[in-house]
């Protein structure tokens, strides 16, 4: 099934390919390859193209409103704004064929999730572990890299520092699983 956005225009990925849902929402490029993002796993969008994170809930902006997905296949925000990467151009899909390792500040410093490990980064620019976790700051708000300024943000706009090993300060958060029971 073509993977279509809400006004039916058929999405693309990076490279042109016209996208495809596989197995569980997951997406396709034209030779039955897995579209994967810039955390190296496979790209799930909802049958409405919103992007899903591993628990099935929607990918959502600093606002707190669903990504969604505009024909050229690049990841916006709610208000339509394309949603830089790391490179500071558009985040799309298909763009990556392995994970992207978010680096900031001047020495180009690895972003590591608050144990240390490698952080990776969501198709909404959210900062995740390897397990797709959201890292969050100390109080809870979600930490974005912003591709303009090259830096880490949280959901206000306020700067975060890492430390000189590129550990980001807060803590990793739970993601909810939904669960269903089935009547016999």
């Amino acid at each position: 099934m073509p993977v279509t956005s809400p006004k039916l225009a058929q999405i693309k990925s990076a490279q042109g390919q016209e996208l495809q849902f596989g197995f569980g929402g997951t997406l396709i490029d034209e030779g039955g390859n897995t579209v994967l993002g810039p955390d190296g796993r496979p790209t799930i969008l909802s049958v409405n193209a919103t992007p899903l994170m591993a628990n099935g809930l929607p990918l959502v902006d600093k606002n707190g409103k669903p990504c969604r997905i505009n024909p050229n296949g690049q990841i916006t925000d709610s208000s339509g704004r394309a949603i830089l990467g790391t490179d500071g151009k558009p985040m799309a899909l298909g763009k990556w064929e392995s994970f992207e390792a978010v680096k900031v500040g001047g020495a180009k410093t690895t972003v590591k999730d608050p144990t240390g490990k490698t952080a990776v980064l969501g198709l909404n620019a959210q900062l995740f572990d390897s397990k797709g976790n959201p890292i969050v700051t100390a109080t809870g708000a979600p930490i974005y890299f912003d591709g303009k300024t090259k830096s880490l943000i949280d959901n206000k706009g306020k700067a975060i520092r890492v430390d000189s090993t590129g550990k980001v300060p807060g803590k990793i958060a739970t993601l909810a699983y939904q669960t269903v029971t089935f009547a016999a």
